[in-house]
């Protein structure tokens, strides 16, 4: 089992953008990053609140913006939360609508 950040935005889109090797790693990381601690979600994961909408962005947006990804453009909207998940190796793990 692994643990993933996953970028979580609009038409559920998910995508994973940090791998860990265990979950308390990964809290550990991610309250650096994002500099405030999770909150457990509905699925029982670890949540970062963290808006990253274009219209509202803010310095520290594009600080954790350019800590999580190597390349990013938020035109018509970002994620609006991080989430950590733990999943098995070959298992299928993020959703997506593109409706």
């Amino acid at each position: 089992m692994i643990t993933l950040l996953i970028a979580v935005g609009g038409n559920d889109i998910e995508i994973p953008c940090r791998v860990f090797e265990n979950l308390e790693s990964a809290i550990e990381e991610c309250d650096k990053i994002f500099g405030f601690e999770s909150i457990i979600g509905p699925y029982g994961t670890h949540v970062y609140n963290k808006s990253m909408d274009p219209n509202d962005i803010d310095d520290d947006g594009e600080r954790i913006s350019s800590e999580l990804f190597i390349k990013y453009y938020y035109g018509c909207g970002g994620p609006h939360c991080f989430e950590l998940k733990e999943v098995d190796f070959n298992t299928k793990f993020i959703s997506w609508d593109l409706d």
